[in-house]
């Protein structure tokens, strides 16, 4: 099966997305997803088009104006309670319990202590672009070196043991689970959280303390993707994103929204998201279990399936 199996959604509302500019200078392919269609089955309806925006741009205001009253109290509460608090203000009516089953399903609710402080809701409501081919078309454009660079080399599969100052050769030594040394004058360090918190790498010198003491509190979450791919098209076509608001706190941050990738590459593939506890467990899963487990009570058609381990693995624990 050909499919996406890394990031692909681009934030253009942050102006200050290094990114845009860097996809425009190599001339990639960005396409916007298409029209939202919402399914709220505790409710027997489904939403369209202006109405699907409206609830959309009321959700994002009732998370930023909980956000805005918890910096202006400068109490460090959870994004969770901040939010709470705020959904207890709102009027109970049938289009309001649709706002909250959206929020309290969104994956930033998925992480335990999740800082109102420090959350930042433009990050999370300006995803609106695709990058059609994949962000392995930025990688691949850095690497041969954009106009008047020099290219960069790549040593795929190997494993960085360890980094060292070596302040006698005025040089930084990095050494390989392969036992080769790499010397260099500086060294970017673009590892994921995962990664630094399994202590997988070791420096010498140690990093300073208050370092360690951060990353021990930083908070992980989790994300994974089912990628199924169909012999036929069978919904509708000129939809880029399904997604369902529930009442149902067990279906919180399971599979409630699907990607339409035919929208993208004309492939009859849909593409589903599970967040925080949920995409973990899930992971885990067998092929057989993964149809048993109510996939294929939304989608009957005979399909075949791809489903992502990244939680577990050991190079990239975990996703922020």
């Amino acid at each position: 099966m050909e499919a996406e199996l890394g990031a692909m959604w681009l934030n253009s509302k942050r102006k200050d997305n290094k990114l845009l500019k860097l996809i425009k200078d190599l001339e990639l392919i960005i396409k916007e997803p298409g029209p939202v269609q919402l399914h709220v089955p505790h409710l027997k309806k489904v939403y369209t088009g202006e109405n699907v925006d409206q609830i959309f741009s009321q959700t994002a205001s009732v998370i930023k104006m909980a956000v805005k009253k918890a910096r202006l109290s400068k109490e460090d509460i959870s994004l969770t309670e901040a939010i709470q608090k705020e959904l207890g203000m709102l009027e109970k009516t049938a289009d309001q319990s649709i706002i909250e089953s959206l929020i309290l399903s969104h994956y930033a609710m998925a992480v335990h202590d999740y800082s109102a402080q420090l959350f930042e809701p433009e990050k999370d409501f300006g995803w609106d672009s695709v990058l059609v081919d994949g962000f392995d078309q930025v990688i691949d454009g850095l690497v041969g070196g954009l106009e008047g660079e020099i290219p960069i080399e790549v040593e795929l599969g190997t494993v960085v043991r360890q980094i060292e100052v070596n302040k006698k050769q005025k040089k930084l030594i990095v050494r390989t689970t392969e036992l080769k040394q790499h010397f260099a004058d500086a060294v970017i360090i673009a590892l994921p959280l995962g990664v630094l918190k399994n202590n997988s790498i070791l420096f010498d010198p140690h990093l300073p303390r208050e370092w360690y003491s951060a990353l021990k509190k930083m908070g992980i979450s989790y994300t994974n993707k089912l990628i199924l791919e169909f012999d036929r098209v069978f919904w509708p076509k000129d939809v880029g994103v399904f997604t369902m608001a529930t009442n149902n706190s067990s279906e919180f941050g399971y599979f409630q929204t699907w990607i339409n990738v035919h929208f993208f590459t004309e492939k009859p593939i849909l593409m589903g998201n599970v967040y925080g506890d949920k995409a973990k467990a899930f992971e885990q899963l067998t092929d057989e279990d993964v149809k048993l487990q109510g996939i294929n009570k939304h989608i009957k058609e005979e399909n075949r399936n791809l489903l992502l381990s990244l939680a577990s693995h050991d190079k990239c624990p975990g996703s922020l």
